[in-house]
């Protein structure tokens, strides 16, 4: 992954707690997310390379300025959003469900 291609990634993170869409919950989400949540939220860094969600993969090429530039604008607004300008439904993420106390954390 190029730094283009980062840059696309982590809009389509920032997108999902933008968008008014319901996305739905896997399986696995439902068993094991209250086992791995606190061992993925907290003062501990992440470890390299865990796996990402299908609909966060970037491959194509992509353009710096452009994407730059879009994360900028994305940053900006969940920032003016604020915890309860987020979208109204929960989703999951790394297993476990993210709310608008999520954010607020």
């Amino acid at each position: 992954m190029n730094v283009a291609q980062m840059l696309a990634h982590c809009k389509k993170a920032f997108h999902v707690p933008l968008s008014d869409k319901r996305l739905p919950r896997v399986l696995l989400d439902r068993i094991f997310g209250w086992m791995v949540k606190s061992k993925l939220y907290n003062e501990t860094p992440w470890k390299q390379n865990l796996p990402t969600g299908s609909n966060l993969l970037v491959r194509d090429e992509r353009d710096f300025e452009k994407e730059k530039q879009e994360l900028l604008e994305y940053v900006k607004k969940f920032y003016a959003a604020g915890p309860m300008g987020i979208s109204k439904y929960p989703h999951c993420r790394f297993l476990t469900m993210l709310t608008h106390h999520s954010y607020s954390c």
